[in-house]
């Protein structure tokens, strides 16, 4: 499948062609592609167990996946991208991973069509999922240590995409 790897191979290309001065975001990605892993295979069970028992909230994946490890230390949590053959693009993403190594998705497990119901009657905005779940069918990310990430969490009281500073941190 690789769909995830591909596209962010041809980003990094498309930097290394322009004249774009600063080099960071290169760096950036460079790290990225060597350091991250690709998922392909999620309990869907384990993740619907996990989103209900967190009480997990769409749209709030960063702070779903933290709040999951409280309860299930024996988790890993990932930060990185997911695709879905429903998406043009790979989004940004966290997601936790259990000792078989398969994606455990707390957040895109959560029932869409339900979700869409629901928005229409509250707020009156109309979306339409093909899927009932939107979970992904790639997931590419690096692994983020537990202490290093209650130590963001905790200083930027704040939960959301650490990569950055797992990157200038020089850790992975």
């Amino acid at each position: 499948m690789n769909n995830i790897l591909e596209f962010k191979k041809q980003e990094l290309k498309l930097l290394e062609n322009s004249n774009f001065s600063n080099q960071n975001p290169m760096r950036f990605l460079k790290w990225f592609l060597k350091n991250a892993q690709s998922f392909t295979k999620v309990d869907l069970k384990k993740s619907e167990e996990v989103s209900v028992k967190t009480d997990s909230q769409i749209k709030m994946c960063y702070h779903n996946c933290w709040k999951a490890l409280l309860d299930y230390r024996k988790f890993r949590y990932f930060e990185g991208f997911v695709w879905s053959k429903e998406l043009p693009l790979p989004l940004e993403h966290s997601w936790l991973v259990d000792t078989k190594g398969r994606v455990i998705d707390p957040t895109l497990i959560i029932n869409a069509q339900e979700t869409a119901r629901q928005m229409k009657k509250k707020y009156g905005i109309e979306d339409h999922f093909k899927r009932q779940f939107r979970i992904g069918d790639e997931y590419l990310g690096i692994e983020f240590p537990y202490k290093k990430l209650n130590k963001l969490v905790f200083q930027y009281k704040r939960t959301g995409s650490f990569l950055p500073e797992l990157f200038l941190s020089g850790e992975i």
